[in-house]
C-alpha cells in the first residue's frame, strides 16, 4: 500500500467501512488511517542511535548559554548594584523568551502568584507558596490534558528552579531558625516566601536581626515585585542551576568590591576537566547509545553484556552532568555569585553557616562553596550510597536535606530517606522511571546500614578495608542500576531492562537485609539458650540446697537484662512483680527515657501459652511496657445467642475478634523446647512480608509481560489504526451473531477514533473568545469536581468519627453504626463518579481525555477515601495526636477504647471487604437480574430503551483495584484478609458470569438494540 504513513485513498476507506460495518454511518471530515507496523522500527532505532552520537539541539542551546555566561559574568563585576540587577534580569528574560517562547508565561504566572501570596498573607506565605508551586508544577506537566501546547525542555528546567526558590519550611522549623540566629546559625530559608516570613517574625518579636553583619544578615525590607522578578529571572543558572537563595542573590548585588574578589583562578580550576568530560561523553555515548536498550536485539545479548551496558550508560550520564554543572559553576564564579570568606563556613545551596565580620587587617580567603553543585571525585569514589547523594546536585540536595527530610512524617532514617526521594522524584517529573529509581535508594540504604552494623562492625582493619572496597563496587552498580530508570523514563522500558538482568540489585539489597535479619535472630536464639542454661543450673543448685522456690528463681530471671530484648517467663501462678517494675508502675507511666515513644508501635498483646509439654514460653518485648497497656481480653464469657453470633460475623467482633482473623490473637511469645522453637512475632511478620513480596513479584511479572506486548504491537494511536485494519478481525468468530458482534465492535473503535479527530479539529477552529469561555468552564468544573470529592472525604471523616463514638450500641442499630463508614465510602464511590460524568459533558474534552480524567478522578476518590478512613481512625486512637490527653497519657494512645488498636483497624478493613461483597451481590440479585428478566420478557419501549446491564470494564477494573488496595492496607492487621478477598472475587466472578451467560441465550433481539452502548461507557 505504499508508504505506511500515507493516507489511504477514499475508495479504500469506503471498502473498510463496508467490510467492518453492516450499516452505514455518517463520516465527519476527512478520515485518515495511519499504519504502523511496530512502535520502534529498525530504521527508527538506527536514526535515534545516529542522533545520539552527536549533541542534540537542546544540548547545544545549553552549551551556548553556558559559554555566553562566562565572559558576561566578568563584565558584571564592573556594574553598580542597580545596573547589575537590571542587566541580569534583562539578560535572563531574553534567554527565557528565546528558548521558551509562549511557555514563558508559566514561570511568570508562578512568580506573580508567589508575590501575591507574600503580599496577601505573610504569615501563611510558606504553606501557601508550597501548595501553589507544587500544584502549578503538576498542572505544568499535565498541561496537554487541557489541550494546551506541550512546554519545551527549557521551560521545564526554569520551572523546576522556580519551584525551589519559592518553596517553604514548616512553621516549627522556621521558628527554630529564628532562635538559632542568635546562636549565629543561618541554615534558613530557601525561598523568598520563607525569608519574608522570617523578616516579619523578627520584626514583630523585636529580634535584633538588623544589627548583624550585612553580609549574611536577614532581610532589611520586604522584597518588591521587581526584586522577586530579578531573583527569579537572573541569568545566572537560569537553566542549569545551581540553586541559590534570595539572600545569596542580594549579597551578590551588594558586594562592596566585586573586582577584588577571586575569579579567574577558581574559574579555570573548575573548567580544566570540562573538555575531558565532554570528550568522554561523546565518545562513550556513540558506542553505547541508550536507544539500543529498547530494542529486541538488546534482549538477545548475553546477561553479562546487558549488565555491563548500564555501567556505560551511567558513565555517559555522569560525564554529561559533570561537564554541564562544572560549566554552570564557572559561570557563577565569573560573576562573583556565592563568593564568601572561608571563615563563613558556607554550604552548597545554603550559604554561610556562621556569622562573621570583614577584617581589613588581614587578607581574606574566599571560596565558592555556596554555588558548588557537584563533587566529581567524591561522587565516584565515596563508599556509601547515602554519601553519594550528598555529592551529587549538592545545592538541591541541601534543599531536600533541610526542608523535606526533617519534616518527613516518619522517624526511621530509611523511611525519611524514602519520603525525601519520593518528593525528589515528583520534583523531577511524573515519569514512572523517576519513582522506580529514587524509591530504590532507601532499599539500598537499608541494606548497607544493616550490613555495616552486622558484618563490618565485627571485622578487623583488613577485613573492613576489603568490605569497603566491595561496598564501593556495589554502590556504583546500584547507581548504575537506578540510572537506567532515570534515563529510560517509562515503566515498561525500565522494568524490561531490570527484568533482563534479573533485578540483580533489588535481589542483592533484599538478600543483605534478610541475611542480617537471620543473623540477628540467630544471635537472639543463642542468647536465650544461654539464659535458659543458666536457669537450669540455678534450679539444680537450689534443689541440691533444698530451696526450690520457683518465685525466687523467676525473679532472678526477670532481672536479667539483654540488649534490645527483655526475656521474661511468667509462671502459671504466684506471678510476682520485680522492684524495677514496681518503680515504673509507681511512677504512673513509662520510664523517663521512653515517655515520648509511641506505645502503639510496640509489641504488646495478652500472653497465651501453647500446650507443649516440657516447653518454655517466653514473652518478648522490644521496649519496656506498662502492665495496664498489656491488658486485652476480648473473649466472650458464657453462652452467646445465635443472633449475636451473626452480628459478630458481620462486624468482626465477639468470637471473631479473638481468632486467627485479627492481629490481637497472635501473641508475642516464643515457644522453645530442646528440639523445637517457634517465634510467633517473627512468623507473623514474615508471613506479611511474604504476601507483599508475592504481590510485588506478580505485579512486576505482569508489567514485564504487558511491556513486551506493547513493544511488539505498539501503543500509539498510529499503531492502533494498523492493528484495527490488519489484525482486528477474530477468525475464531463462528455464526452470524458473533460475526456481526465483532463487526460492530470494530466499527465502534473506528467511530471513537474519528470522533477524537473531529474534536481536535473543532478545538483548533475555536476563536479566542470561545477558548476563554471553554477554559473558564473547564476550570470551574474542575473545582466543582474537586469540591464533590472533598465533600465525600469530609463525609467519610464525619461518619467514621460518629461510628467510633457509637461503638457501644448493640443490635441492628449498633451494626448500622459499625458499617456507617463502609456505607458512606461505597455511596461516595458510586454517586461522585456519576456526577463527575455529567460534569465531563460540560468540559468537552476529547473522548480519550474524558476517559482518562474520569478514571483519575475515580481512582483518586477510591484510594484517598481509604487514607481518610485510616487517618480518622488514627486520630481517634491517638487522641488527635495529643499524648497529654487524659485517655492517652498512660499508654500514649487511647487504650480504654482501643485495647488492641491494630485489631480495630483490621476490623474496619474486614467490614469494607465484606460490605463490598454484600453490595455486589445485592446489586446482582435486586437490580441486574430483575432488569434482565424484565427486558427479556417484555417488549415495551421503556424496557428496550433501558436494555440489559453490560459488563463495563473500567468500573469493574476500578473495583478490583479498590479491593486490592483495601487488602494491602489491612493485611498486616487482618492476616486472613487476602483469603477473604480471594473468595469474594470468586463469588462475584461466577455471579456475573452466570448473568452474562444468560444474556447470550436470549434470541430475537434487534442488533442495534442489542449492541447499543450507553454514553457513559464511552
Amino acid at each position: 500500500m505504499g508508504d505506511s504513513k500515507d493516507a489511504l485513498h477514499e475508495d479504500e476507506v469506503q471498502f473498510l467501512y463496508k467490510w467492518y460495518s453492516p450499516c452505514n454511518f455518517e463520516r465527519n471530515g476527512v478520515v485518515r488511517v495511519v499504519l504502523m507496523t511496530s512502535s520502534l522500527t529498525n530504521q527508527e532505532v538506527e536514526k535515534e542511535n545516529s542522533g545520539s552520537r552527536t549533541m542534540s539541539s537542546n544540548e547545544l542551546v545549553y552549551l551556548g548559554v553556558l559559554a555566553v555566561s562566562l565572559p558576561v559574568g566578568f563584565l558584571f563585576r564592573y556594574l553598580s548594584p542597580p545596573v547589575k540587577q537590571g542587566a541580569a534580569l534583562l539578560l535572563g528574560l531574553l534567554i527565557t523568551a528565546a528558548s521558551c517562547h509562549i511557555h514563558t508565561l508559566h514561570s511568570l504566572v508562578t512568580v506573580i502568584g508567589t508575590w501575591i501570596i507574600i503580599k496577601s498573607s505573610w504569615r501563611h506565605a510558606p504553606a501557601l507558596s508550597l501548595s501553589w508551586t507544587f500544584l502549578y508544577l503538576l498542572f505544568f506537566r499535565l498541561v496537554t490534558w487541557f489541550d494546551l501546547p506541550q512546554p519545551t525542555p527549557f521551560a521545564n528546567a526554569i520551572q523546576l528552579l522556580l519551584t525551589l526558590k519559592v518553596d517553604r519550611k514548616t512553621r516549627k522549623q522556621e521558628m527554630k531558625d529564628v532562635l538559632q540566629r542568635e546562636e549565629h546559625v543561618n541554615n534558613s530559608m530557601v525561598s523568598v516566601a520563607n525569608e519574608v516570613h522570617s523578616f516579619h517574625v523578627e520584626k514583630k518579636k523585636d529580634v535584633s536581626a538588623f544589627a548583624k553583619s550585612p553580609v549574611i544578615g536577614g532581610l532589611s525590607q520586604e522584597p518588591s515585585l521587581y526584586d522577586l522578578l530579578s531573583y527569579s529571572y537572573c541569568y545566572i543558572g537560569i537553566m542549569t542551576g545551581p540553586f541559590f537563595r534570595f539572600q545569596t542573590y542580594m549579597d551578590w548585588l551588594r558586594q562592596p568590591e566585586p573586582l577584588a574578589l577571586p575569579g579567574r583562578e577558581p574559574c579555570l580550576q573548575r573548567l580544566k576537566l570540562v573538555p575531558l568530560y565532554g570528550a568522554l561523553f561523546l565518545a562513550v555515548n556513540s558506542v553505547f547509545p541508550l536507544a539500543y536498550v529498547r530494542t529486541e536485539e538488546f534482549l538477545e545479548e548475553n546477561v553479562f553484556y546487558r549488565f555491563f551496558y548500564m555501567v556505560a550508560v551511567f558513565f555517559v550520564f555522569r560525564m554529561r552532568f559533570y561537564a554541564a554543572w562544572c560549566g554552570a559553576e564557572a559561570g557563577c564564579i565569573s560573576a562573583g555569585l556565592g563568593c564568601y570568606p572561608e571563615k563563613a563556613l558556607s554550604k552548597p545551596g545554603g550559604g554561610p553557616t556562621v556569622n562573621y565580620s570583614p577584617d581589613s587587617t588581614t587578607e581574606e580567603k574566599y571560596d565558592f562553596r555556596t554555588i558548588q553543585n557537584i563533587d566529581c571525585y567524591n561522587t565516584d569514589f565515596c563508599v556509601k550510597v547515602r554519601h553519594g547523594m550528598r555529592y551529587w546536585n549538592m545545592t538541591v540536595q541541601w534543599w531536600l536535606h533541610h526542608y523535606i527530610y526533617p519534616n518527613a512524617p516518619f522517624r526511621s532514617y530509611t523511611l525519611r530517606a524514602g519520603w525525601t526521594m519520593f518528593i525528589s522524584a515528583y520534583w523531577h517529573g511524573l515519569h514512572a522511571g523517576y519513582y522506580l529509581s529514587f524509591l530504590t535508594i532507601p532499599l539500598c540504604i537499608a541494606a548497607e546500614s544493616a550490613m555495616e552494623g552486622s558484618v563490618r562492625a565485627k571485622l578487623g582493619p583488613r577485613g573492613q578495608n576489603i568490605f569497603d572496597w566491595v561496598h564501593w563496587f556495589l554502590k556504583m552498580r546500584a547507581y548504575d542500576y537506578m540510572c537506567m530508570g532515570f534515563v529510560l523514563l517509562k515503566a515498561s522500558d525500565t522494568v524490561n531492562y531490570w527484568t533482563s538482568i534479573y533485578f540483580v540489585m533489588h535481589v542483592i539489597a533484599v538478600g543483605c537485609i534478610v541475611f542480617v535479619a537471620g543473623d540477628v535472630f540467630k544471635e537472639d536464639s543463642q542468647l536465650r539458650l544461654t539464659i535458659r542454661g543458666m536457669d537450669r543450673e540455678l534450679q539444680r543448685q537450689s534443689s541440691m540446697l533444698g530451696t526450690g522456690h520457683l518465685g525466687d528463681q523467676e525473679s532472678l530471671r526477670l532481672r536479667q537484662v539483654s540488649y534490645g530484648v527483655s526475656n521474661q517467663t511468667y509462671p502459671q501462678n504466684n506471678q510476682r512483680v520485680t522492684p524495677a517494675e514496681e518503680g515504673d508502675a509507681g511512677n504512673n507511666g513509662p520510664p523517663m527515657e521512653l515517655r515520648n515513644f509511641p506505645y502503639p508501635m510496640k509489641l504488646k498483646r495478652a500472653v497465651r501459652y501453647v500446650g507443649i509439654s516440657s516447653a518454655n514460653s517466653t514473652e518478648l518485648h522490644c521496649f519496656p511496657t506498662e502492665e495496664q497497656c498489656m491488658e486485652y481480653e476480648p473473649n466472650p464469657q458464657g453462652l452467646v445467642v445465635f443472633f449475636d453470633l451473626i452480628l459478630d460475623i458481620l462486624s468482626g467482633t465477639g468470637f471473631m475478634e479473638y481468632s486467627f482473623m485479627f492481629y490481637g490473637y497472635y501473641n508475642n511469645t516464643l515457644v522453645e523446647d530442646e528440639n523445637f522453637s517457634y517465634n510467633v512475632p517473627i512468623a507473623y511478620l514474615f508471613t506479611a512480608i511474604f504476601y507483599f513480596a508475592f504481590c510485588l513479584i506478580c505485579v512486576i511479572k505482569r508489567m514485564g509481560t504487558a511491556a513486551r506486548v506493547a513493544v511488539a504491537t505498539g501503543g500509539s494511536t498510529v499503531g492502533n489504526y494498523s492493528m484495527i485494519v490488519f489484525t482486528g478481525w477474530d477468525y475464531g468468530c463462528l455464526g452470524d451473531r458473533a460475526t456481526k458482534l465483532k463487526q460492530k465492535s470494530i466499527l465502534y473503535r473506528l467511530q471513537v477514533d474519528l470522533e477524537e479527530e473531529s474534536r481536535k479539529k473543532q478545538a483548533a477552529a475555536l476563536t479566542t473568545w470561545q477558548k476563554v469561555v471553554l477554559y473558564t468552564s473547564r476550570v470551574l468544573m474542575f473545582f466543582l469536581a474537586l469540591g464533590l470529592i472533598a465533600a465525600a472525604f469530609y463525609g467519610i471523616f464525619v461518619a467514621t468519627t460518629f461510628s467510633q463514638t457509637k461503638s457501644e450500641e448493640q443490635g441492628f442499630l449498633g451494626l448500622f453504626f459499625e458499617y456507617l463508614p463502609s456505607i458512606v465510602i461505597t455511596t461516595g464511590n458510586f454517586v461522585v463518579p456519576l456526577l463527575c460524568d455529567q460534569i465531563a459533558l460540560v468540559e468537552r474534552y476529547t473522548p480519550s481525555n474524558t476517559v482518562i480524567l474520569a478514571l483519575l478522578r475515580a481512582v483518586f476518590l477510591r484510594l484517598v477515601s481509604l487514607g481518610v478512613l485510616l487517618y480518622t481512625l488514627w486520630s481517634q486512637i491517638t487522641c488527635d495526636g495529643n499524648v497529654q490527653s487524659a485517655n492517652c497519657v498512660l499508654c500514649q494512645y487511647n487504650h480504654d477504647n482501643y485495647p488492641c488498636w491494630e485489631t480495630r483497624v483490621g476490623q474496619e478493613m474486614y467490614k469494607l471487604t465484606l460490605f463490598d461483597l454484600l453490595t455486589n451481590i445485592a446489586m446482582l440479585v435486586l437490580v441486574e437480574f430483575p432488569r434482565r428478566m424484565v427486558v427479556d420478557n417484555t417488549s415495551c419501549k421503556l424496557s428496550q430503551w433501558v436494555g440489559r446491564q453490560e459488563f463495563v470494564v473500567p468500573s469493574n477494573v476500578l473495583g478490583v483495584v479498590y479491593s486490592q488496595t483495601v487488602v494491602w492496607a489491612g493485611a498486616l492487621f487482618c492476616p486472613l484478609l487476602p483469603l477473604i478477598n480471594t473468595i469474594k472475587f470468586i463469588i462475584i466472578f461466577y455471579c456475573k458470569k452466570v448473568g452474562q451467560d444468560k444474556q447470550f441465550l436470549v434470541k430475537q433481539i434487534a442488533l442495534s438494540q442489542q449492541l447499543q452502548m450507553p454514553e457513559h461507557n464511552t
